[in-house]
This record gives structure tokens, C-alpha cells and sequence, in this order.
């Protein structure tokens, strides 16, 4: 098995135009949250491949990583008939790249994706290590009394090295996303 691969940019086009074309897929998707589809999606607009992308697009924050976020995600791949032999990008923070980890190596039992982080906490979690996992407590608690007193995190994937994660850091897309956007949303989302 292979560790994940993690590709520091300064030619996010080109960059991104090899890992494509290292990658054999059928069809491509593109995870954004609001903001970042907003802000950082165009960033992506008429590189090689993704003007056949389909995209699919969260609420952001924290609150909305979540099992109903992870159901419209992996809805979306089904309803864009993903195979296991799809691709997925992960383009954003922390929420995005964890919900989007998890949902792709979960969809169809695992499909290959690529982390594109906007943030630099996103940045130095995904270089630490590939951990995912959904707050899903919160959604969870209410309805289920047998589930009182486990932890917050019930579900989750942690450092498994099969070969299917790519992660591409390029200081052009935290950088424009933070200058586009403000200080104070840098850390997030």
C-alpha cells in the first residue's frame, strides 16, 4: 500500500494537471462548501478537467459536518452516477476536506479524491496525518437513547494508506482565498 501523497504547489494548474492525469477516473466531482465555491472554485475554471466537473456544494462550518451533510454528498455522487472508478476533489477548509474524505472513502467502499485545502489549519491537519471523522453526536443524541455517554466522534477513518488520497498544497488558493475574503475567515471553514 501506498502513504498518501501530498504535492506542495507553486503551479496550482499544472500541478493539478498531473495528478489528474495520474488519476484513471470515469467522472469528475468537485466538493466545495458555499464560501469556497464562491471564492476559490473560480480559481479552478478552465483547468484541464474540470469544466467537466460536476460540482457539489455544502453548507459551511463545523455544525454542518454532519450525517446530513455526508447523506446530500454521497446523494450528489449517486444522483452524478459515480462509480468506484470516480474522483473526487476536496477544495476547502477543515469541514470540507474531513466530509469529503469520509464521504469518498465510504462511497461505493472507497473512490480515489484530492485534498485541496484553503486554509493553513487545514494545511498542517492534512500533513499530520489523514484523519476523518463527523461531529455526529449533536445529530444523533436526540433521537437514540442508547448512544448517551459515547463520545462526540462515532464515525471515522483514520490513516489508512491505500493509495487513493492526493493532497495538493498551494499557497495561491490560502492566500487568494484569505485576500478575497478577510482575515477573519482564514481560519475558517
Amino acid at each position: 500500500m501506498e502513504k498518501q501523497e501530498i504535492i506542495i504547489s507553486r503551479d496550482l494548474a499544472g500541478s493539478l494537471a498531473q495528478a489528474l492525469d495520474r488519476q484513471s477516473y470515469d467522472r469528475l466531482f468537485v466538493l466545495t462548501d458555499t464560501t469556497t465555491h464562491r471564492l476559490c472554485r473560480p480559481l479552478l475554471s478552465g483547468m484541464k478537467g474540470m469544466d467537466d466537473a460536476r460540482d457539489i456544494v455544502i453548507e459551511p462550518t463545523d455544525e454542518h459536518k454532519d450525517l446530513h451533510s455526508l447523506a446530500s454528498v454521497w446523494t450528489a455522487l449517486q444522483e452524478g452516477g459515480a462509480t468506484r472508478h470516480s474522483l473526487m476533489i476536496n477544495l476547502g477548509g477543515g469541514m470540507v476536506t474531513d466530509l469529503g474524505g469520509f464521504a469518498a472513502s465510504t462511497f461505493k467502499r472507497g473512490i480515489p479524491y484530492i485534498n485541496i485545502p484553503t486554509t493553513l489549519l487545514s494545511m498542517v491537519a492534512i500533513y499530520i496525518g489523514d484523519a476523518f471523522a463527523l461531529e455526529t453526536w449533536q445529530t444523533l443524541r436526540m433521537e437514540h437513547q442508547l448512544l448517551k455517554g459515547m463520545e462526540d466522534t462515532l464515525l471515522g477513518r483514520f490513516n489508512v494508506d491505500d493509495g487513493t488520497q492526493l493532497v495538493l498544497l498551494d499557497n495561491l488558493v490560502v492566500f487568494g482565498f484569505a485576500t478575497s475574503y478577510n482575515d477573519n475567515a482564514f481560519g475558517h471553514g
